[in-house]
């Protein structure tokens, strides 16, 4: 435990630099050294995944805000017997799950469609609110509130509990990608240049627009190079915890917010309280 508190405390320190000097470009030079970029390999999968897709219309019952919030506080005490707060709230977000304050924020000014409420329950629910469920329940903030980088894996987990319970759209995946893009293009580009890449692969002038935005979101100037490279993890995480799963057990991955690269240093740990884990993947013992 001492380990992974020694390399949190570390990470902290870039992630108050790059907060400090939001909207400059030492921003991003903090940002790069906290999140690093996606490697050559991840960028040429996701062109590859870019340039196959093919966008198809189907349509899904419309669900309302009310009922979708119904139906996540349902989700929470099937899994945990826990109660949640809902709140219905206008925000730029679908849906904001606060675990540790007891309460879901459900965007009242949202269309929500059949899919999206059981994507919700697989990724909101089944993964960011039952890693803090157990962390919490350890008594450990560490596991409440994340170990060093496990942010990868806490997206891949979600995207691939979605996955699982064969809810994740390919149209999630491309939007995954195109922050692969993205993050990789903003390091050298300007908002413009990066937003007309997008387009180059597909994307509808909306959805590459808040793309790029979320990959210039700390730089005031967006003509500039540079920008926040976090969103790559996504596309990233889906692959690196679907292959983990081929061969291990993922429920380990629910012993708090934790990265598959701590499960080593973890181990003993995970043994000893593994029974305790609450998880909505079958145990295999």
């Amino acid at each position: 435990m001492k380990k992974l508190y020694k390399k949190k405390l570390e990470s902290r320190f870039l992630q108050v630099d790059y907060h400090k000097f939001w909207g400059t470009e030492k921003s991003s030079e903090f940002a790069l050294k906290y999140w690093s970029k996606p490697n050559i390999f991840l960028v040429h999968k996701a062109k590859k995944f870019c340039k196959e897709y093919s966008r198809k219309v189907i349509k899904f019952k419309r669900v309302i805000p009310k009922k979708v919030g119904e139906i996540l506080e349902e989700e929470v005490e099937k899994l945990t017997r826990n109660s949640i707060k809902v709140k219905f709230v206008s925000m730029a977000s679908k849906v904001n799950i606060e675990a540790s304050k007891g309460f879901i924020e459900i965007n009242k000014d949202e269309s929500f469609t059949s899919l999206d409420v059981e994507r919700l329950k697989a990724h909101e629910i089944g993964v960011h609110y039952m890693r803090f469920f157990n962390g919490a329940k350890f008594g450990l903030k560490l596991l409440e509130t994340g170990t060093c980088g496990y942010l990868e894996t806490e997206e891949g987990l979600a995207a691939y509990n979605e996955f699982d319970k064969g809810v994740l759209s390919k149209a999630q995946i491309f939007v995954y990608a195109g922050r692969v893009l993205a993050t990789h293009y903003c390091l050298k580009k300007s908002f413009y240049e990066v937003f007309y890449i997008l387009k180059g692969y597909g994307f509808t002038n909306d959805v590459a627009f808040a793309i790029t935005f979320r990959a210039k979101r700390n730089l005031s100037d967006t003509s500039l190079k540079g920008g926040f490279t976090k969103d790559y993890v996504y596309f990233k995480g889906f692959y690196n915890v679907k292959k983990f799963a081929e061969k291990n057990d993922v429920n380990r991955l629910f012993i708090g917010k934790v990265s598959i690269n701590d499960l080593r240093v973890l181990k003993k740990f995970i043994d000893r309280f593994y029974n305790d884990i609450k998880s909505p993947f079958e145990k295999l013992n």
